[in-house]
């Protein structure tokens, strides 16, 4: 559940204001007087309503009863008793209003505005709608003992916190007044007055003890001959250990000095192949291979450097052939071959030669039928001149024809143009030799790799040589390798040596090392010499002990062995009588605080680990070591402390980071959900400023995941706060 908006119609001093939310952290803020503890109360009053149940009549009538709350909290100023809250629940946002004064309620779909009342259960005793417990897994007791922290709640007290945790997750204490109040208080006076079998100072621990100091002095009768047996067998069985302790120790001398014996060989051999090999500076293959890879890395960049100029240099010589024979093929076309083309072209047209030799034949004609002389004249003019027109257009034709044909094949005067283009860009381009671009290329092909890069590597692999002495890379890697070698073999001695000289392991054989007598012994041999001889004299010691134990035990003659079975019979008849009552006060008892002590037991780990994780940060990690027993009650462990106190007995500001992270621990663990909000009013207060600055980092991690209300009249809490993400929420002193 997450809290969106306020819309606040009339609340005690609150009216007509908004309030919008945020996801995380919210800090409300506002000098004393402006409302903030209104604020807090009014979301209980939006969650919860004022409704309580009242008998008035036997078990079935029952009267509607409401808190002294919805009084307090009527508007000051009148108007509308009333106001809406809208949270997100799923992916979903619901809009509940409430009429405080009529004590109607209304839940809505806030997208669509569909009543969604009646989708929620009615509680039995109040008709309240479940909507709080359903999307937030909140009720009236958990919310207001763990939720919601109200200003003004008192820090933590060794005494007083765990049963009000108790209370709470058990859903509240059983009334002081109700019928079985007194039968409870009866039946443990009963049993405090029996006692325990472990209070000596009771009844049934007296009986416990007589019976018990009865039985131990039975049994030291009936043990003391047992005992005496034990002891001669115990003896022999010494004896025999003390040879097997000695005759382990001769073998493990043996062992020992033979492999003492088989280290001196070894180490001295070593030595002598150490002193023949020679020293060398470093034994550093990877210095000398970073410089060679150097080298290789210079040769082929600067090879491929060498391809990609020889082919350039092809690829410009492949462009000088293809435009020189370009060139030749655009050869037949001249300076002006197009302008002729284009004068030819517009030749070739016979514009209106045809219609003028139709009309001189057709004046021919008319002539012959007429016989005018001026007409045929006329018309004879007309029809050679049509003639000669397209005779003239027909030639210019043929030779446009040809022209194109002669100029590079074009197909007409635009392609023509276009090719004479075309030749013009070719002509004002260098003329470079191909031949002599190829025989460069061929010249960087025979060359082999060169360049400043290569040069330089190649120098310095030479001076890393030369300042080692050595002339050749193989020379180097050999004369490491015998360095290396060296090395391996003087760990090797070292090691042999274990901390001590060559002449201090040869002391104990001044005339060398002897011969082995068969294979070398090994760790594992001499380990287990070393095991034998001391199972040996652990066993032996081990069975000296019991001797003496035995002799002690054995002591003064023992009692009356028939008497003391006779007293040990009366004395557990009368403990049966006891223990038989005891049994049925504590079943009694057992039975009625069974569901109390399954809640505890169940939350109480819960609470342990929760608490345990939130305390560090929110006390700086002064703190870092809180436990709750089964009866929910917190210790501390103080750094300034060996051992574990009351949370109780701290130090004001101490006490309340241990109650605030108590009071998140429960909300988290008694509400079984992480996104119920957790309304924080005064929280921290009293707090200085490393506590403030470790506890609003702590909220700000919790409001990760779920949502927090921080209700603060101080500016040093809103100065530190921002730190970590927030909102703020300001309230002013307007009403």
């Amino acid at each position: 559940m997450i809290l969106l908006r306020l819309d606040i119609e009339g609340f005690g001093r609150l009216r007509q204001r908004v309030v919008d939310l945020a996801p995380g952290l919210n800090v409300v803020f506002g000098p004393n007087e402006t409302g903030k503890s209104t604020l807090h109360a009014y979301l209980d009053a939006m969650l919860f309503g004022f409704r309580q149940t009242h008998t008035l009549q036997g078990r079935q009538r029952r009267a509607r009863a409401y808190a002294p709350a919805r009084e307090r909290y009527r508007p000051w100023q009148g108007g509308a008793y009333a106001g809406s809250l809208t949270y997100d629940c799923d992916g979903r946002t619901y809009l509940v209003r409430r009429d405080f004064d009529r004590d109607e309620l209304t839940i809505r779909d806030a997208l669509t505005g569909r009543d969604l009342t009646a989708e929620f259960a009615a509680d039995p005793a109040t008709g309240e709608r479940d909507f709080a417990r359903r999307h937030g897994g909140i009720t009236p007791v958990i919310f207001r003992g763990t939720l919601s922290v109200a200003q003004g709640a008192d820090a933590v007290d060794g005494s007083s916190l765990g049963p009000e945790i108790r209370a709470i997750l058990t859903q509240a204490a059983a009334p002081a007044d109700s019928p079985g109040a007194g039968a409870i208080d009866a039946l443990r006076a009963a049993a405090e007055q029996l006692g325990t079998p472990r209070r000596l100072g009771t009844p049934l621990g007296q009986a416990h003890a007589r019976v018990a100091a009865l039985a131990a002095e039975r049994e030291h009768a009936l043990g003391a001959q047992q005992r005496t047996r034990e002891l001669e067998d115990l003896q022999g069985r010494l004896a025999a250990a003390h040879t097997a302790a000695a005759a382990a120790q001769t073998a493990r001398d043996r062992i020992e000095r033979a492999r003492a014996g088989a280290r001196l060989a070894e180490a001295q051999a070593l030595q002598a192949e150490i002193d023949e090999l020679p020293t060398f500076a470093t034994t550093r293959l990877d210095e000398l291979g970073s410089r060679q890879r150097a080298v290789q890395e210079a040769e082929r960049n600067a090879a491929a450097a060498a391809r990609q100029e020889a082919l350039d240099l092809r690829q410009r010589a492949a462009g000088a052939t293809t435009r020189r024979r370009r060139l030749q093929q655009l050869a037949a076309i001249g300076d002006g071959t197009v302008a002729e083309a284009g004068r030819l072209e517009a030749a070739r047209t016979p514009g209106p030669a045809p219609l003028l030799a139709g009309v001189g034949l057709l004046a021919l004609v008319a002539s012959l039928a007429t016989r005018l002389v001026w007409l045929a004249a006329a018309g004879a003019l007309a029809a050679a001149a049509g003639i000669w027109r397209l005779v003239a257009a027909r030639r210019a034709a043929l030779a446009l024809s040809r022209l194109l044909s002669a100029a590079a094949g074009a197909d007409s005067v635009r392609t023509l143009a276009n090719l004479d283009d075309e030749r013009r860009v070719l002509r004002a381009q260098p003329d470079v030799d191909p031949d002599a671009l190829l025989r460069a290329a061929d010249d960087l092909d025979s060359k082999g790799p060169a360049g400043e890069a290569l040069d330089r590597a190649r120098t310095d692999l030479a001076d890393y040589l030369q300042a080692h002495g050595v002339a050749s890379a193989a020379d180097f890697a050999a004369r490491a390798a015998a360095a290396e070698r060296r090395e391996r073999l003087q760990a090797r001695l070292d090691g042999l040596l274990a901390g001590t000289s060559l002449p201090e392991l040869a002391a104990p054989f001044p005339e060398g090392p002897p011969p082995p007598a068969g294979p070398t012994p090994t760790d594992h041999e001499i380990a287990e010499s070393h095991a034998a001889w001391l199972r040996a004299m652990a066993e032996a010691a081990g069975l000296a002990d019991q001797e003496a134990s035995l002799r002690q035990q054995l002591g003064p003659e023992p009692p009356d062995l028939g008497a003391v079975e006779a007293e040990l019979r009366r004395a557990v008849a009368s403990r049966a009588l006891l223990d038989i009552r005891r049994q049925a006060l504590d079943l009694a008892l057992g039975t009625i605080e069974a569901e109390r002590q399954a809640v505890q037991r169940e939350f109480a780990p819960v609470l342990h680990r929760r608490l345990a994780e939130l305390a560090p940060a929110l006390t700086a990690a002064r703190y870092a070591e809180l436990h709750v027993d089964e009866d929910l009650n917190i210790t501390v462990r103080a750094p300034e402390r060996s051992d574990l106190v009351p949370a109780g007995l701290l130090s004001r500001g101490a006490a309340d980071q241990v109650y605030l992270a108590a009071r998140v621990a429960l909300a988290e663990v008694a509400t079984a959900r992480v996104d119920a909000p957790l309304l924080l009013d005064e929280s921290l207060a009293h707090y200085d400023d490393e506590r403030l600055a470790a506890a609003l980092t702590c909220l700000g991690e919790l409001a990760a995941t779920r949502q927090i209300l921080l209700f603060t009249c101080h500016a040093r809490v809103l100065a530190a706060v921002s730190t970590v993400p927030h909102r703020v929420v300001e309230l002013t002193s307007r009403s």
